[in-house]
């Protein structure tokens, strides 16, 4: 029902190391690999392509990718990633419970921010006035009781398994009101909570909690990402219309490049994404 978004696209100029630290960290599955290029994520699902550029370099001060969340079928597999990376010594940024989903958030070695999910059954979720309300409710996140469910838990735990997807990417927008619009009127989807006081702004298709988060805090104004930096390339949301879509972006003055599988277009804030059918 929620399954809206595909693959994740990067650019590393350490492809070995993004790729090890997927594999033996995360569990991810290497799907295929050459020397330019490699997919992983489940045993029959893409969830993150690597592109090698030998002269990629960080960028900061631009717009682009805040974190991927990768999302998991169960509990268990959250509570075996965190112990992986305990055992691992990989350092994290935090730990939170939104609600709607436990997270924990690290980087990769380039840079890139993770967030591991795991949802919470929708009926739980802290809905009011048909949006989320990320802060009404009294849940925590507590690692050191997740750990402890790692440790009590003797049977063996096979990577990241088939049904994780691609939960939401997280975005640095530059411009909130361009970026409402580029999601709602363009792509049709629905505002699932929104500060413009506090520049956030997260949508969704299908009443998700998000499919698309959107923020502010490194400022407003904000470039694109140049086309030699480390990091998200494109993101892939599935929609309903791909040629309705297609109309209505086009329409409202963003340029669409035909894909093998619908198109790709850049949002408001110049992140690619690729537009493909469900």
């Amino acid at each position: 029902m929620f399954d809206r978004l595909g693959p994740v696209r990067y650019r590393t100029p350490h492809l070995e190391r993004l790729v090890a630290f997927y594999r033996d960290v995360l569990g991810f599955t290497v799907r295929s690999q050459s020397e330019t290029a490699a997919a992983l994520g489940t045993p029959d699902r893409d969830l993150l392509l690597l592109d090698k550029a030998e002269g990629a370099r960080r960028v900061d001060k631009t717009t682009g990718l805040y974190h991927t969340a990768f999302l998991f079928p169960q509990h268990r597999d959250l509570v075996h990633l965190l112990g992986r990376i305990a055992t691992s010594r990989t350092p994290v940024e935090g730990f939170n419970h939104h609600g709607t989903h436990e997270a924990i958030y690290l980087p990769d070695p380039d840079g890139n921010g993770i967030e591991l999910a795991w949802d919470l059954p929708q009926d739980e979720w802290p809905v009011q006035n048909q949006q989320i309300d990320f802060f009404r409710h009294d849940k925590v996140f507590d690692p050191q009781a997740v750990l402890a469910e790692f440790e009590a838990d003797t049977e063996p735990w096979a990577g990241i398994p088939p049904g994780s997807r691609v939960g939401h990417v997280h975005l640095h927008m530059g411009d909130f009101q361009a970026t409402k619009k580029f999601y709602t009127e363009g792509l049709g989807l629905d505002v699932m909570m929104a500060s413009e006081r506090h520049g956030m702004l997260f949508l969704a298709l299908d009443g998700y909690h998000h499919h698309v988060g959107n923020n502010l805090w490194k400022g407003p104004g904000l470039p694109p990402a140049p086309a030699d930096a480390v990091g998200l390339v494109e993101y892939t949301l599935k929609v309903d219309d791909v040629p309705g879509a297609r109309q209505k972006l086009e329409s409202l003055g963003h340029a669409t490049t035909d894909r093998a599988s619908g198109f790709s277009t850049k949002d408001a804030s110049g992140i690619g994404l690729v537009i493909t059918g469900v």
